[in-house]
């Protein structure tokens, strides 16, 4: 995930600010454009940091999306683990196949991996329904 960015245009309150997002704080000091083939995303600013178009910037989630996806990186995949285990018995029987406790096993620990890749790949992209946030000036 990009945690750098360079403010390119802000709004008349300074409470939000377009932003092209950068790799690393190595990106700071490089004379390549590498950051204007970035995509761009709207960040707010709430603790109201005066900033201009070229300001270099830290980005962070909010506090509340943090806990929030923690507590989801904790409880979903726990759950389809448990769903798995719970109900594996009734998808067979109405297949009609034999459940065994390997498999039960197998479908609960499948549904474990498939939970954690999805969190993994979800927590790890820039997409995010919540804004961004501008916590330091570099």
């Amino acid at each position: 995930m990009f945690n750098f960015g360079i403010v390119t245009d802000t709004s008349e309150d300074n409470r939000t600010a377009q932003v092209s997002l950068l790799k690393s704080s190595a990106c700071v000091e490089c004379r390549h454009k590498c950051s204007a083939e970035k995509g761009k995303i709207t960040v707010s600013n709430p603790k109201n940091f005066q900033i201009s178009k070229g300001t270099y910037i830290r980005l962070d989630k909010a506090p509340a999306v943090k806990y929030l996806s923690a507590l989801a990186g904790l409880l979903i995949p726990v759950l389809l683990c448990f769903s798995g285990l719970y109900f594996s018995p009734a998808i067979f029987q109405h297949f009609k196949i034999e459940c065994t406790d390997f498999c039960r096993f197998s479908i609960s620990f499948l549904l474990l991996i498939l939970g954690e890749t999805g969190l993994l790949l979800f927590t790890k992209s820039n997409f995010s329904v919540f804004k961004m946030q501008i916590v330091q000036i570099i």
